[in-house]
């Protein structure tokens, strides 16, 4: 009775003294028979064990409008590495309104794509959805126009193939335009300062 009267002081002791889990739990572990010697071993264990005290450190953060120069392209630096989300959908998703899947492209090498509409419905509808200053639109009835001149069915593939790789390169213009615009300064400025982003001194990402 006396050990076990030890054994639950001892115990105490362990959970008052901030001893680690793992001590904690193979003391349970052990028979009965033998809880008391392993409790005294784990305890006298812990007393050599010096654990650091706790520490408080304080950060100094800033806005994006507090930084320097320097520190201001550093936060830049960082909004741009996660600019890894498609960003690239809502031209897609103009590209399949008019009758155009893109399949794959690469900034400034190639756009992929293929016609999900006939090309002349697909001109048609470039014609009164874009603004007649789009390069889609000129590309739309200068297709539409070389019809009307080869009106010849042995040709109209050859003409259908040119419009669509010219119509794909009007959208990997689009989408290069559009990857400039959310790397720009001013753009990545304006989501920073929008999203209350906060930095150390030297730019980097903090709170």
């Amino acid at each position: 009775m006396q050990d076990l009267k030890s054994c639950g002081e001892i115990l105490r002791g362990l959970w008052c003294n901030g001893s680690t889990t793992d001590l904690f739990f193979e003391i349970c572990l052990v028979s009965l028979g033998r809880f008391t010697y392993i409790s005294c071993v784990a305890y006298a264990l812990n007393k050599k064990r010096k654990v650091p005290p706790m520490k408080k450190i304080e950060t100094i953060v800033y806005n994006f409008s507090e930084l320097s120069d320097s520190a201001k392209e550093t936060a830049r630096n960082w909004y741009r590495s996660g600019i890894d989300y498609e960003w690239y959908e809502s031209v897609y998703e103009d590209a399949e309104r008019i009758g155009l899947k893109i399949t794959a492209f690469e900034i400034d090498r190639y756009c992929k794509g293929k016609f999900t509409k006939s090309p002349d419905s697909v001109a048609k509808l470039i014609i009164s959805e874009h603004g007649d200053s789009c390069e889609t639109t000129k590309t739309a009835k200068e297709f539409l126009t070389k019809l009307e001149e080869y009106n010849a069915e042995d040709i109209w593939d050859a003409i259908a193939d040119e419009f669509l790789a010219s119509l794909l390169e009007d959208y990997r213009i689009m989408l290069g335009k559009e990857w400039d615009y959310l790397n720009s300064d001013e753009q990545v400025d304006e989501s920073i300062i929008a999203n209350e982003y906060t930095f150390t001194a030297d730019g980097e990402r903090f709170g």
